[in-house]
């Protein structure tokens, strides 16, 4: 199996489940639409027990069509980014953000059904920017460019100013994210491993003008380097002194300083 071939099996399956949970959100609005069911019972209602079940379910139900489909590609795209460019952590990142969120809404937002798939994109999306600020590779990094480019200006409903939205779910699936990003920060991709060795070997074989580049001195080694300095050159000049005096001609002074150490007694 050649590269192409490897890259066409890593992204289809990087669409399957993304695929299957949107294709469930719109079957369930779909069968709820048409049946005209009330969906306020599958949201979060926080500090209630009855409540609790929408940590699971809420994410799936929608208030409408218009709700659902401003949700879902994002869903989608974000999903899908993270199963394709971090699969060795994909799964656990997105379940962590998904049932953290919910149980985050339960505990700290205000009583009232919080329902739709909103907390878990913001979740997913703070995950790959946050992940290309932890991370720090260009890799990452372009990823979060990516994420934010298309999707940065939904942060604004982070704030309370529209009735009817689920602000604290936008907000504590944004921080369930950075928490994700932050957890596995330190799980590189394979990817990311190689370049970060290549980096690591690269900066091994730079050879510098100086002995040591200054603009990678901390203050503190550049003072010792110039008290060092300091140090070095007054034992210079102490030693050229030293050696001029030995080299100077007998006086008749009965004792020049060549003489001084002998194992010669008087009084």
């Amino acid at each position: 199996m050649n590269e192409a071939e490897i890259e066409k099996k890593h992204l289809i399956h990087s669409l399957i489940i993304p695929s299957i949970f949107s294709i469930l959100m719109i079957l369930i609005h779909g069968y709820v639409s048409f049946y005209n069911i009330d969906v306020a019972k599958w949201g979060v209602y926080p500090r209630e027990n009855f409540g609790f079940m929408g940590v699971f379910t809420a994410p799936f139900v929608h208030s409408g069509w218009e709700h659902l489909f401003s949700n879902l590609p994002p869903f989608f795209i974000a999903s899908v980014m993270i199963i394709y460019f971090y699969p060795k952590i994909a799964y656990q990142s997105i379940l962590i953000i998904y049932v953290l969120t919910g149980i985050l809404v339960w505990i700290i937002a205000r009583q009232v059904y919080h329902i739709g798939a909103s907390g878990v994109v913001y979740g997913l999306i703070a995950f790959i920017a946050w992940s290309g600020i932890f991370r720090r590779n260009r890799r990452s990094l372009a990823l979060a460019t990516i994420i934010i480019v298309l999707y940065g200006g939904i942060y604004a409903t982070t704030e309370p100013i529209k009735e009817g939205i689920s602000w604290e779910s936008h907000l504590l699936g944004a921080f369930s994210g950075v928490f994700t990003a932050y957890f596995f920060k330190e799980e590189l991709e394979t990817e990311e491993a190689m370049e970060l060795s290549s980096v690591s070997k690269s900066a091994e074989e730079k050879t510098f003008f100086f002995e040591r580049d200054t603009f990678e001195m901390t203050i503190e080694e550049r003072i010792a380097a110039a008290e060092k300095l300091r140090q070095e050159e007054e034992l210079r000049k102490l030693h050229e002194l030293l050696q001029k005096m030995q080299n100077q001609p007998p006086t008749n002074f009965p004792y020049f300083p060549g003489q001084w150490f002998s194992n010669n007694t008087w009084s």
